[in-house]
């Protein structure tokens, strides 16, 4: 358990919370926005949250670097059950849009109106500032610390070994099936008192979305652990 959920292992490779910024970085990260050409939902019958979108000119997300890419959405529907199960994005950088390749959710369920998180997402500048000693889950207390400071404190995770609130990721392509790399996870429960202060809603329920992305096939995938 220890080897799955924490321990020493979590300390050798380095990770970045997402914190909201109230200037401009010299690296554009930033949470919500609309220029990004989403797939609509399904269900909800309406373009997916553009979460956050993470500069790929910043030398720390080296790994995903690549001829035209430029910056990495990441999304979802975050109004309805699409959520709850794997799927699968092809990301096309030249035009800046995304398509369906696959959602696994069969259940059909919407959040109730009063509950619906509002598209786009408003903007907002945010930074990657690095793990410090206590980001890193090497014990069990650290461990439990990190659930208690994420959607608090911050409200996503870039790089690093993922915390996992479940299980192992199953982060295999579905088109070539070769491990996708692990880039970012946001949390659902989301009580930041930056948003709060900016009337932002971003809670989304008691789950975090993790995101991984094929440098080859430009697929991004999105898988949901219940917290």
């Amino acid at each position: 358990m220890e080897d799955i959920f924490y321990g020493k292992s979590y300390k050798d490779t380095v990770g970045y919370k997402i914190v909201i910024n109230n200037k401009r970085d010299k690296y554009h990260h930033f949470l919500g926005g609309d220029n990004w050409n989403l797939p609509e939902c399904p269900l909800c019958k309406q373009s997916m949250h553009q979460i956050i979108s993470l500069d790929l000119k910043d030398d720390r997300l080296s790994n995903f670097q690549g001829k035209q890419r430029e910056e990495l959405p990441l999304f979802s529907c975050l109004n309805c059950s699409m959520q709850w199960d794997d799927q699968f994005f092809k990301i096309d950088f030249i035009s800046k849009r995304a398509t369906i390749i696959q959602q696994k959710q069969v259940d059909k369920e919407q959040l109730d109106e009063e509950d619906r998180i509002a598209v786009p997402i408003p903007f907002l500048p945010t930074i990657l500032k690095e793990f410090k000693k206590k980001d890193y889950p090497t014990s069990d207390e650290k461990y439990d610390d990190i659930f208690s400071d994420l959607g608090v404190e911050y409200f996503g995770r870039v790089l690093g070994k993922p915390v996992l609130a479940q299980g192992e990721l199953n982060n295999k392509c579905c088109n070539c099936h070769e491990d996708m790399s692990f880039i970012a996870l946001i949390s659902g429960e989301n009580f930041m008192e930056e948003l709060e202060e900016k009337n932002i809603d971003l809670f989304f329920g008691e789950l975090i979305l993790y995101f991984s992305f094929c440098t080859k096939c430009e697929i991004v995938k999105v898988e949901s652990q219940s917290i």
